[in-house]
């Protein structure tokens, strides 16, 4: 088993940091996502003045010219940006690249900016061009556009067109409207429409380098028994996703060293890759932001134990749920995110008068009664290995609560001679994606 030298070192005393809360806000331009919402000025006024209010998320759909063409909308979420900061509270943004356009996916996918330099630098400059109007002393964190190990938006387009022409750099892809429609397809399983994961034109591209190193042909992805798949999904997470966040990361620290750079993923499940995190972590990434929206309490706590587990006790990790459940659940999955060591949590939701508005006093008691989170210069002595979260890890977060849990995919990233006991819930060893 291959060990990151840099994960999991001698705890550092004075760990212990505040668990703080954060909150969704503007969108900023034409964004993909379905649905953006916009505060009305009373309701940033009122969290604005909130002092359990810490985090603000700010997402921006990246214009290719500086100052936007668009001004309206930026130059009003660009304001609320340096309101907040100035009020001594910290901005994450979100930044995404798009389905149509100068920055579009056939162009900007995270196969790409993964695999090509050059294209990862362009792609930095209109980065870059966007922090300094906004202001980048007004940022604490950037990170890429949301669930990108996930999901195809960080991909493709829905309808691509030929890959050998994207291969070129042709612009060669149509949006059909649903980056975020319902029956959006998922990376990671076999879509009966054919577009996604080992389909996907950005991702044939490099059919060569995958063939070189796994001996796996994408173009017969119709012929793949499930070792093929699994071969496919931890190539991919590593290849592409993680790599991307890597690169990216360095990029961002070069130009601004004051500036935290986090992956948006999901932790490995049930064996099968969304993200390396554990490459991330030794690459350069600081944190990462993860979001388990509707599940229930063990799988947020496993979820959330599994980023604080591979990342180590100085890094960010950031939950997002959603302000819909009821109030007894959302305490329940507090507890649950403040238990697994996180640094704040979020509550999303589609509805601009109803998520936040109506939780602010709920969120000032709970959090009031939660205080600090538990102090990661001591950490727990119980390692869970798990593929399948929803079972093993759900059973035990009653009983135990204070464990670290990861998957076989992930062990490799993990020392364990940290640990006094260790409970393998898998069937056995697992082909692990070691370090290269």
């Amino acid at each position: 088993m291959v060990f990151l030298a840099v994960l999991f070192v001698t705890p550092v005393a004075g760990a212990e940091r505040v668990f703080e809360a954060g909150v969704w806000g503007h969108c900023l331009g034409a964004s993909s996502i379905e649905g953006a919402w916009y505060w009305p000025d009373d309701r940033f006024e009122a969290a604005l003045a909130d002092p359990r209010l810490v985090y603000l998320h700010h997402q921006v759909t990246l214009d290719a010219v500086i100052p936007p063409t668009t001004p309206d909308s930026y130059e009003k979420g660009r304001e609320r940006i340096r309101r907040w900061a100035a009020a001594d509270k910290r901005v994450i943004l979100q930044l995404w690249a798009n389905c149509e356009g100068t920055l579009n996916w056939s162009h900007y996918s995270m196969c790409h900016l993964a695999q090509r330099p050059n294209t990862m630098l362009r792609f930095c400059s209109y980065v870059f061009d966007f922090l300094d109007w906004v202001g980048a002393e007004n940022l604490y964190a950037v990170c890429l556009w949301e669930e990108n190990a996930g999901t195809q938006i960080g991909w493709d387009l829905q309808q691509p067109g030929d890959w050998r022409r994207n291969a070129v750099g042709i612009v060669d892809g149509a949006d059909n409207g649903q980056q975020q429609g319902e029956d959006r397809p998922w990376l990671i399983g076999r879509d009966a429409e054919k577009f996604d994961g080992p389909y996907m034109p950005n991702a044939r591209v490099y059919r060569d380098k995958m063939l070189a190193e796994t001996g796996v042909d994408m173009l017969r992805a119709d012929e793949w028994g499930e070792e093929d798949w699994r071969a496919w999904r931890r190539w991919a997470s590593r290849e592409f996703v993680a790599q991307t966040n890597a690169h990216f990361a360095e990029q961002v620290h070069a130009r601004y060293p004051h500036l935290k750079v986090y992956s948006w993923c999901y932790p490995a499940m049930a064996g099968d890759k969304f993200t390396d995190l554990g490459y991330e972590a030794a690459h350069g990434v600081d944190g990462v932001i993860v979001d388990p929206y509707f599940m229930d309490v063990g799988q947020v706590y496993a979820d959330a134990r599994t980023c604080r587990t591979i990342f180590g006790p100085q890094a960010d990790v950031h939950v997002v749920l959603h302000g819909g459940r009821e109030p007894a659940m959302r305490t329940e999955q507090l507890a649950a995110v403040w238990r697994a060591g996180a640094d704040s949590c979020s509550w999303w939701s589609g509805d601009n008068t109803a998520h936040w508005w109506a939780l602010q006093d709920w969120v000032s008691e709970a959090f009031a009664r939660l205080g600090r989170r538990p102090v990661m210069a001591a950490p727990y002595r119980t390692l869970v290995v798990s593929d399948g979260y929803y079972e093993p890890a759900a059973n035990l977060f009653p009983l135990l609560g204070r464990f670290d849990v990861v998957s076989s995919q992930d062990r490799y990233s993990i020392n364990e001679s940290r640990y006094e006991d260790i409970l393998d819930c898998t069937d056995g060893p697992q082909v692990t994606w070691g370090a290269k």
